[in-house]
């Protein structure tokens, strides 16, 4: 699941998109791994 995650994650920011974007799915991904890291 995670990997899924970070996978489809590197996609999107593989495209053209704004920084303001990329900081959302890297905030985003943070938060996935602060979840599996507590559990």
């Amino acid at each position: 699941m995670l990997n899924f995650l970070i996978m489809s994650s590197r996609k999107r920011l593989g495209k053209n998109m704004t920084q303001i974007e990329n900081q959302d799915d890297l905030r985003l991904i943070a938060n996935i791994i602060l979840v599996f890291a507590y559990t």
